[in-house]
């Protein structure tokens, strides 16, 4: 194998490691800042159902985007829209908007 292809395999795992670090904080966080509001169990669980359902919405209808903007634009966009998302939820301790941002990740 040679050399470059140890750094492009490197480069790859370290994003993936700092992408999933991230999705842990993020689910970390949601819950912690709720139940310090004084939010009830029943809510905290809707909103973190609210995040995966919006997960798995993006994923299936990101592939029109994809061909049409293309993947960096993409990538770039989600992620923006990511941590503008976390970014509300933090500032803003508000049970439905939550329920609204938190599943645009």
């Amino acid at each position: 194998m040679h050399a470059n292809h140890v750094y492009i395999f490197l480069a790859l795992f370290t994003s993936c490691f700092i992408l999933l670090l991230g999705n842990g904080l993020i689910n970390v966080l949601l819950p912690v800042r709720m139940g310090l509001d004084g939010v009830d169990l029943d809510t905290i669980g809707m909103v973190l159902s609210l995040y995966f359902v919006g997960l798995l919405v993006v994923a299936i209808y990101s592939t029109n985007l994809i061909r049409r903007v293309g993947h960096i634009r993409m990538f770039a966009g989600c992620v923006a829209l990511g941590a503008v998302s976390i970014l509300i939820c933090s500032i803003y301790p508000r049970q439905r908007l939550w329920c609204a941002v938190a599943p645009h990740k």
